[in-house]
């Protein structure tokens, strides 16, 4: 997974610009960061940044059928 953050957001230095409609990356008091929306910042959690852009490449299961073996291009009648 690609995701751009913008960590020039106003919510990383000033909690009180959270905007509860926006994509943010969160870290949590662990220091694990999680990308997710959320009502209102959790308690012990900052904002890392808001959320850009993402993007998630499709990648075929290994070994993974087509369906029908007639479209498979090693079949042989």
């Amino acid at each position: 997974m690609v995701a751009i953050i913008d960590r020039d957001d106003p919510a990383v230095t000033d909690p009180s610009q959270f905007d509860p409609q926006s994509f943010y990356a969160l870290a949590d008091p662990t220091g694990i960061v999680h990308i997710r929306w959320v009502d209102a910042l959790p308690a012990g959690w900052r904002v890392m940044g808001s959320l850009v852009y993402t993007q998630m490449p499709f990648v075929k299961k290994p070994g993974a059928g087509g369906g029908f073996a007639e479209f498979d291009d090693d079949f042989e009648f």
